[in-house]
């Protein structure tokens, strides 16, 4: 997900003509710098395995969806820009749910709720600044998630932060705020 922000500014280059200012570059790479702190401390390195390839494509793919999303919601709007995408994963998921086996009810649920409660709204946000903001703005802001995902699971759930963690959350907050402030 770190890699998200240095593609989708280059798809932006590429596509808009949307000029990088190097203060942006700068802060943009310090947020990046501290989510890579705040993950080491968590997993560590080791090698390269197939999930991290598959997050890779995931990445790829994400960004195609900020750099084509932020001409999308100007031309047809937000919500029905939301809608149109959610009901193409829905179809899609819809078709391969039969690959996973049988779904009982309860589980359905849970599914739709998290699907329309944190998918569809999460992504009407994301939406919603791709009207108002550069696809590049937008992702790197949406790459200080991990790292408030530290702040929050100590609040929510008590759990211990590292050195690591703590320092990579410190680097990525500064960066964001800086990178926030000069917008």
């Amino acid at each position: 997900m770190t890699l998200q922000p240095v593609l989708t500014g280059l798809l932006s280059w590429l596509i808009y003509g949307e000029r990088i200012s190097s203060f942006r570059i700068v802060t943009g790479s310090t947020v990046v710098t501290g989510v890579v702190l705040a993950l080491a401390g968590k997993e560590g390195f080791s090698g390269v395995s197939r999930g991290d390839l598959l997050a890779v494509v995931g990445v790829v793919f994400f960004c195609g969806y900020l750099v084509l999303g932020r001409y999308l919601n100007r031309a047809m709007g937000s919500m029905e820009f939301s809608l149109r995408t959610h009901a193409l994963a829905s179809a899609v998921l819809a078709f391969l749910v039969p690959s996973f086996g049988v779904v009982e009810t309860k589980e359905w649920f849970i599914l739709i709720g998290l699907g329309v409660g944190c998918s569809f709204l999460g992504y009407l946000f994301i939406n919603l600044s791709l009207r108002y903001f550069s696809s590049s703005v937008v992702s790197v802001v949406l790459v200080g998630e991990p790292v408030l995902s530290v702040l929050w699971s100590f609040l929510l759930l008590g759990e211990a932060v590292t050195f690591f963690e703590a320092i990579g959350f410190i680097v990525a907050v500064i960066g964001l705020v800086l990178f926030i402030l000069k917008t």
